[in-house]
């Protein structure tokens, strides 16, 4: 009867250990979330799905945390119309704590922030572009050369207007000779 009580303490002990032990990595991870360290915050959410694998709160952070690891990988290559759409899936990710739902709900609103600037930044481009044409079709070469000139200023580090920036060059070579 000894053995049998020391052996169901030593199990108690093994089992509040290993509960104190995941409740810990929950919350550092939480944690890390807060402080911006999300590798270490996904790793602290899998160390505890490694100890309660039948754990829901502890599978969807851990899933949360994996995907918005690639929300940031995506976002920092500037494939931000992707780092969007996946911040929904983390959105659909089942999970009490929304603290991963947050920051991926920031960094979808900057994602599309930035998307919608291009896009209208774009627009203005191409009304600039067929303002110089119009100049440059009614012969007032001089003003036409201006705006294209001022265009290749502004667009030519910036490889997404690869397109925009040869057509201007053409037609800066037919002003200038002119």
């Amino acid at each position: 009867m000894k053995k049998l009580t020391i052996i169901g303490i030593i199990f108690l002990l093994i089992t509040g250990f290993n509960n104190s032990s995941f409740n810990k990595n929950i919350e550092e991870g939480k944690e890390a979330i807060t402080n911006k360290e999300f590798i270490k915050a996904k790793d602290l959410f899998k160390k505890a799905v490694d100890k309660k694998s039948d754990d829901k709160e502890a599978r969807a952070l851990y899933k949360q945390s994996e995907i918005l690891l690639e929300v940031i990988k995506l976002k920092e290559e500037n494939n931000f119309q992707e780092a969007a759409q996946l911040c929904k899936n983390i959105n659909n990710t089942d999970s009490e704590d929304h603290i991963i739902k947050l920051v991926a709900e920031e960094i979808e609103n900057e994602c599309n922030k930035y998307l919608n600037d291009s896009k209208e930044y774009e627009e203005n481009l191409n009304e600039r572009i067929n303002e110089g044409k119009m100049l440059m079709n009614s012969g007032n070469y001089s003003k036409a050369k201006e705006i294209f000139n001022q265009i290749i200023k502004e667009i030519e580090s910036i490889d997404v207007y690869y397109l925009q920036l040869d057509e201007v060059k053409n037609y800066l070579d037919i002003c200038e000779n002119k």
